[in-house]
């Protein structure tokens, strides 16, 4: 829920001017395409990376993966995230563990090794917004029709008051009590004093979230 968005949001700085030069436009999720494939990881030289990526379209062609966005996370500009589009779910995940991966990845000199989630949009809200900066929170609930019902209950127009405008929603393509949200932020200080509002843990509490969430700023 909106918490979970912002229980982190503290963690974010603004980029400086290099880092806004290398990071692409935001994408949006395309309607006719649900499966999707989120990657995670660290390099030291985000150009050396990005150029390598780049040369690597038909090797992901050829396990049905096409490339999406790219980003950087604001916390630390060494961390990116990629979001691609997967044809078929275990011809993705064979290529996670492929050689070729490894060797790329090498090339690349990842810092450790990515993390890898594969999720099913069902809601998307492409329309244009000015604002750039996003958060992704990934949590797990107890049981998701009864977590949607309590989060629709919540409503956009009351997590848009407070600064969170709705953006996405997806859950794991394998586990499907496994939540993953994107939300433009409008405003930082309505958005950190919803953090702190009873009301806001009563509704997680509610909705049955398991555990803390994991969030990235973008």
């Amino acid at each position: 829920l909106g918490l979970a968005a912002i229980l982190f949001i503290a963690l974010s700085s603004c980029m400086s001017g290099d880092e806004k030069k290398t990071k692409e436009p935001e994408a949006t999720i395309p309607a006719d395409s649900t499966l999707m494939m989120v990657v995670r990881f660290q390099v030291p030289d985000y150009n050396q990376f990005y150029s390598l990526y780049d040369m690597h379209d038909s090797l992901r062609a050829a396990y049905g993966i096409s490339r999406y966005m790219l980003a950087r996370e604001l916390e630390d500009s060494s961390k990116t995230i990629i979001v691609e589009k997967i044809e078929d779910l275990n011809r993705a995940k064979e290529f996670t563990n492929s050689e070729a991966l490894k060797a790329a990845m090498a090339s690349a000199g990842f810092s450790g090794p990515p993390t890898f989630d594969f999720i099913k949009v069902i809601r998307n809200d492409n329309s244009p917004l000015d604002i750039k900066t996003r958060v992704m929170v990934k949590h797990r609930v107890k049981d998701f029709d009864a977590w949607l019902k309590v989060y629709d209950d919540e409503g956009m127009k009351t997590r848009a008051e407070c600064g969170m405008i709705d953006r996405g929603l997806a859950r794991g393509a394998e586990d499907p009590n496994m939540v993953y949200i994107i939300f433009a932020i409008s405003d930082m200080d309505k958005a950190m004093a919803r953090n702190t509002s009873p009301e806001l843990k009563a509704i997680m509490m509610t909705a049955g979230v398991e555990g803390p969430p994991e969030v990235v700023m973008y």
